[in-house]
């Protein structure tokens, strides 16, 4: 039974590690952006998500591609002022912000874009100086 769960894990991080390659494939990033992985009291699954985690960073990099990991709570604070909002209200700024308002996104979808919006504000601002 614990061989087949890990081997469903290991499947699902070829997938993920596939898919990865294919995007960089088509779309040819320069960067990669990464939340840092939120540390929970479920040991398995912190050890699950860095292993996720660093399967993507060691892909990027040996891609040659600039990484960058941002916290969580530093990103909602540089894109919504205040750190502590939830998943519903990061979707619903979001959409405003960026003007999608007609698009039904999901909060990983609204996460992944107020991560890239953070990294934007911070190298515009970085650039100015």
């Amino acid at each position: 039974m614990y061989y087949c769960k890990i081997f469903f894990f290991f499947e699902r991080l070829k997938k993920i590690c596939f898919s990865l390659e294919d995007i960089l494939i088509n779309f040819k990033p320069s960067e990669l952006i990464i939340e840092r992985v939120f540390i929970s009291n479920n040991k398995k699954s912190n050890i699950e998500l860095n292993q996720v985690s660093g399967a993507i960073i060691f892909i990027a990099i040996s891609n040659y591609l600039s990484v960058f990991e941002y916290n969580v709570s530093k990103v909602r604070k540089s894109v919504f002022i205040k750190g502590n909002v939830s998943k519903k209200y990061v979707n619903y700024m979001i959409r405003k912000i960026l003007n999608l308002n007609f698009f039904d996104l999901k909060y990983d979808e609204s996460d992944a874009l107020a991560l890239a919006l953070a990294h934007y504000y911070k190298f515009n601002k970085n650039k100015k100086n």
